[in-house]
Order: structure tokens, then C-alpha cells, then sequence
């Protein structure tokens, strides 16, 4: 049984609140009985605080004056922390630029620039960057001098590649392709690559694997790419580079758990036509239909396996993953237990 906080949630974590949802919200909130502490709380936990608070001001529900006060205060933070990041990163790019280096903001930060109406809708820990680059080796001194600055910053960088898409290599993903199919951007004016919608898509469904799935900051990433997406993207060709990168179970859990919290516009036959066979098509929707972001809520709680705690999100993000697949993943996660500083090979 979904609670009343977590119904809210769903509602809220949209860009476009229709008059359906403003009439929902009303209806939930009517009674009185909502703890808006935790609705704070765990929209905070989850990376959607102002968002969250922009819809519910928007829908006119009654919050208590101290909570509204911190929806407030969250968003403001998360605008001025977003904008000294986007100035560090723009500044950055006009370096990049006269060396020749392309940049390809990923996750989060390419969604700023293709999806997200205003920079401050989500809250991240940091920006992430790929350089067209195979190492540091290869970016000339002064690049090289300008990198602290981008970790000060909080963006965090990689190389050609990024070890959150590929899951620290748990995952064969083609980057190759991915650039050779890359899109042209700007960041404030300034020229960046962007993947394609097809390859943000699957990105996105990755890393709301590594969220296990239920974190509602990566939901809400899934379902605006969508529905932002509809006209560029190519199902079939989305298809195809699921099958190749070898993650089509992930893709499918992500889809199914966004269709079935926030809903996304997925056509049917897309669904139907990713190759996950049967019993893991049937495993994938047990788990996603008796989990929940309270899942994510209690990720820091209850018995540990590997150095994780175990519960239904955790086995689901392992119901998604082939044997080779999971035995790439135990090895990473048995060479790094105990170091907090990873997964990620550049700082964060």
C-alpha cells in the first residue's frame, strides 16, 4: 500500500503539473493528515526537493509555514550552487575549446541543457564530464592545470568513457558509438557533445540501476527524457543499442518502475520487444511491483551482503544484471569494500 506522502511525492516530481494532478494533490492533502516533515525529508533524500516545493506551492496545498520555509530555502541553495558549477564548468569549456577538446556533459548536466526547463529543478552532488580524451596524458599542461579546479567545483570527470554508465565496467557499453553518434550542444553559449537521445535514454536507465532503481531524482530523469524526447527518439535504433550494450533486463526495470510511479509514455510495443527472456520479465515485475522509493528510504539500513544492505531494490538491481554481468560486479565491489572513496576512477 502506497502511502499518502509517497503519492504526493509522485505527483510532485514533474515538470508539468496538470490540472488532473493539482486535483489529486488537493484530494490527498484535504484530510489533514500528511506528515509534511517527511514529505520534506524524503524529497530531499531523494533529490527533488525543488521541484517537489514548486509543485505543491503550485497546486496551492496548505503546508505548515516551517516546512514551506525549508522547501524555500532548498530550492535558493540548489540555484546557487547549480549556477557557481554551470560558471566553473562554462569557464572550463572556453579552455577546452581553444585546445580542441571536446566535452560531453552526461546524466544530470546534459539533462539541464536537453530536458530540465530550469537548472534548479533537481539537487545533484556534482556534474559529470567526459573528455574526448583516453587519459590525462593526452590533454596538454594547461588543461591538465584547470583540473583541481574542476574538482573543487564538485564536477566530477572521466575519461572518453564514464564508470557510472558502464557500472565500473560491469557493463560493455560502446563508446565508440556513442561519440561517433553524438549531438552538438552548448553549454551558455559554449559548444559541447551530448549523446544521442537514444544512448541519454539508456544512460538514464543505468543509472537508476546504480540508484536501484527507485531513487525518484533518476525516475524523474527517465520519465522527462521521454516525454520531453518523444518526437527525436528512435525506438527502433533504441532497441538495437540496448540489445548491443547489453543491458536490456536494466532498461526494462527502469522503464517498468518509471511507468509505474511517476508514469512515462513508453509505447507498448518497445516494452514488448526488448529481449529479456520470460522468467526474468516475470522476476523483474515481482520485484518492481513490491518495491518502492521507500526502498531507496532505507538503502543505509538492514543486512549487509558484499557491503551492502539487502532488500528487495538491491535484489532487483541483481534480477537485471546476466552472471557474467554480476560476476564483474562482485569482483569491483570485493576490490573496493571498505573504500568510500569509489566506485568512480577520477575524484569526485
Amino acid at each position: 500500500m502506497v502511502s499518502a506522502e509517497t503519492q504526493l511525492l509522485y505527483l510532485c516530481t514533474r515538470q508539468d503539473l496538470l490540472p488532473q494532478h493539482t486535483a489529486q494533490i488537493q484530494s490527498i492533502v484535504g484530510d489533514g493528515t500528511i506528515d509534511w516533515e517527511s514529505v520534506f525529508d524524503r524529497a530531499r533524500l531523494h533529490g527533488v526537493a525543488p521541484l517537489v516545493g514548486r509543485n505543491l506551492q503550485q497546486s496551492e496545498a496548505v503546508l505548515p509555514p516551517a516546512v514551506l520555509q525549508k522547501f524555500k530555502l532548498m530550492t535558493m541553495r540548489n540555484m546557487t550552487e547549480k549556477r557557481r558549477r554551470s560558471n566553473v564548468l562554462g569557464q572550463s569549456l572556453d579552455v577546452f575549446a581553444v585546445h580542441g577538446v571536446d566535452v560531453m556533459p552526461v546524466k544530470g548536466a546534459a539533462l539541464d541543457v536537453l530536458v530540465y526547463d530550469h537548472l534548479w529543478y533537481t539537487t545533484s552532488d556534482d556534474i559529470d564530464i567526459v573528455f574526448a580524451v583516453p587519459d590525462e596524458l593526452s590533454l596538454a599542461p594547461e588543461l591538465a592545470q584547470i583540473l583541481p579546479d574542476l574538482v573543487n567545483a564538485h564536477i566530477e570527470y572521466d575519461y572518453y568513457t564514464h564508470h557510472d554508465i558502464t557500472m565500473n565496467a560491469t557493463l560493455r557499453v560502446d563508446f565508440d558509438r556513442i561519440w561517433r553518434d553524438s549531438l552538438s550542444g552548448n553549454w551558455e553559449n559554449r559548444p559541447i557533445r551530448l549523446m544521442s537521445w537514444e544512448d541519454m535514454l539508456i544512460a538514464l536507465c543505468i543509472n537508476s540501476c546504480r540508484k536501484r532503481f527507485f531513487r525518484l531524482k533518476a525516475l524523474c530523469d527517465v520519465a522527462e527524457t521521454v516525454n520531453r524526447g518523444a518526437a527525436q527518439l528512435d525506438w527502433e535504433l533504441f532497441l538495437t543499442k540496448t540489445r548491443d550494450y547489453g543491458c536490456p533486463a536494466i532498461v526494462f526495470a527502469a522503464l517498468l518502475a518509471t511507468q509505474l510511479t511517476l508514469g512515462c509514455a513508453v509505447p507498448d510495443e518497445v516494452m514488448d520487444a526488448l529481449p529479456v527472456r520470460s522468467a526474468r520479465r516475470y522476476a523483474i515485475r515481482r520485484l518492481v511491483t513490491t518495491s518502492s522509493p521507500e526502498a531507496f528510504d532505507s538503502i543505509f539500513t538492514g543486512k549487509l551482503v558484499f557491503g551492502r544492505n539487502l532488500d528487495t531494490a538491491l535484489m532487483l538491481q541483481y534480477a537485471t544484471l546476466s552472471w557474467r554481468q554480476l560476476g564483474r560486479k562482485m569482483r569491483f565491489v570485493w576490490r573496493t569494500r571498505g573504500n568510500k572513496s569509489l566506485p568512480g576512477p577520477r575524484p569526485a
